[in-house]
Order: structure tokens, then sequence, then C-alpha cells
């Protein structure tokens, strides 16, 4: 799938004018830094990661971030927006050129290789786009990641405070397309796993959050095959009442055994004892208990 064309034209339209002051928008994340979703993916991408790759890149602040990380990694960010990208390159400082690239190009049919990547990131990006794109970039971002290589997504959040909700909502009517709002309902962890990925981890950031998913390794010809869940649910209800009517029965033959050892090992005449009684006691006249029975006198 290829990202149409009228989407390509609204996107150019939006962000070429866009680019003359998108990074204003960060400048929220001064109030705390140490909730700044950019800083925070940056730290969470392992200092393994040799080739990131930054999707929807933008005007590179997050490309950027990585690298000052990570600065023995390649960093490469992708944008269909040129005007965006001419800003980003603007800001690549002289020593990292040749390190930190960027290259305008569809999200939707990246050109790399399969598994040429240690880690794919996109940050504030994936709500601009309507549902089908979005599984598009996400199934293009998995693609080119290394089996148990890094998936990272930094989004939208709803904040716990009232206030913060509410401001949130007033941004998102004036600069956001209307599907912003499925997007904040989107399940992560199902997203993840119907793509072989793990979602491994969730920080939480100012009015966003860093999801961190792992590539799981592919299954190779002598691995045992994947065990089904819902027949492993079933075995274990089985064994469940198994143990239960195991139990039960248990139960029942203990209480037998220590019947019939009872009446074994009871004294003869106590036996005799309560049978006289129940006896008496059943040949009484109504309105009598049952007493000792009668003695018999001999000559």
């Amino acid at each position: 799938m290829v990202m149409p064309d009228n989407w390509k034209g609204r996107i150019d339209r939006k962000f070429r004018w866009m680019s003359l002051f998108y990074d204003a928008f960060d400048l929220v994340f001064i109030t705390a830094p140490s909730r700044n979703p950019r800083r925070i993916l940056a730290e969470a991408v392992p200092p393994d990661a040799r080739r990131i790759l930054d999707v929807c890149a933008g005007t590179g602040r997050g490309a950027l971030a990585v690298a000052a990380h990570r600065p023995g990694a390649q960093v490469i960010g992708i944008d269909l927006s040129v005007p965006m990208l001419a800003v980003a390159e603007r800001k690549v400082p002289p020593k990292d050129r040749g390190r930190v690239t960027f290259r305008a190009m569809d999200a939707a049919r990246l050109e790399f290789e399969d598994g040429s990547f240690d880690a794919a990131m996109i940050s504030l990006a994936l709500h601009e786009l309507p549902p089908d794109l979005r599984a598009r970039v996400l199934d293009e971002m998995v693609r080119v990641v290394k089996p148990g290589g890094r998936i990272y997504v930094a989004d939208y959040d709803w904040p716990s405070a009232a206030v913060g909700r509410l401001l949130l909502r007033l941004f998102f009517l004036v600069f956001e397309p209307p599907h912003v709002l499925e997007f904040m309902r989107t399940d992560w962890p199902v997203e993840f796993d119907r793509r072989g990925c793990v979602l491994q981890e969730e920080k939480k950031a100012l009015y966003t959050r860093i999801l961190v998913g792992n590539k799981q390794r592919e299954a190779q010809e002598n691995d045992p095959p994947p065990m089904d869940k819902t027949r492993l649910v079933k075995k274990a209800f089985i064994y469940q009442y198994v143990l239960v009517g195991w139990n039960v029965l248990e139960a029942c033959i203990a209480f037998v055994s220590g019947k019939a050892l009872w009446l074994k090992e009871a004294p003869r005449e106590s036996l005799v004892g309560i049978s006289l009684s129940g006896q008496c006691r059943a040949g009484a006249p109504e309105g009598q208990g049952g007493g000792a029975p009668p003695r018999i006198r001999t000559k």
C-alpha cells in the first residue's frame, strides 16, 4: 500500500507552513524537562543500537536527540514533507554530518531492506494518519527492524488532571484531524502482538507516552511449534476438575474406612447395648422416653 496522492498533498500543504514554527510546539516541554518525550525516548534506545530509523522525522528534533545520546549510532530520518526536512538538515551539527541524515520518503513504503535497522521510532506522527495508513506504517517499521530489535512509538496520552485533558482536547480541535480521538483508544498490546512484537514497556511523559516494543525472533525449522493457548486453558480446567474429583473420592474412602474400622473395633457389649436401647426407645409408649431394658427374673 502506498500513501494516496491526495493524502500526500494534504500533508505537504499542512506542513509546508507549519515548518516555519513547528519547533515552537516543543516549548511546552520546557515546563517539565524531565518529562520531555523526545528525551525519554532517546534515553530508552539501547547503547548497542548501531542503526536507527526515525519515521516521520519532521524537523529532526527526535532524530537529533537520539544521535546526541548515542554518539556511535547512525541515525536516518525520513519524512514526506521536504520543507520540514530542510529545517532538519540545517540543524545537524557539522561533526554529525554523514552520521545523521534525512531523506524524503513515503513511510507507508520504506525503501530499506528487511531487518536493516536495530531500532525504528516514530514521534507525535501516527495520530495524524487514518487507521489504514497507520497500520501500514507500523507494518513497515516492524519489517525493517531486525528480529530482537526495538520499535518505539511516542504519541499523545490523556493526562490524569481534568484541566490537562481539557487543554489537550482544545489542542486537538485546533490542530489535529478528527480521527485523533479514535487513535487515543488504540489497544497497543494487540497492535504490537499482531505484528509479531511484544509491548515491553510504557513510559509516561508530558501529555504523551512512549511505547517500547520488541520484535520477536523468527521461528526456525527446529523450533517446537507454538502452544495453543486455548488448549492450554482447557487442559488446566480439566486438571482442576480431576483434582477436585480425586479429593472428593479420597474423602469418601476415608469416611467409609473409618466407619468400618470403628464398627470392627467397638466392644460387642456396647453394640448389643446400643441395639437394645434403640429397641426400647422404639417400643416405648408415646410421651415416655426409652429406659433401660426390662430385667428378666429367673427362678
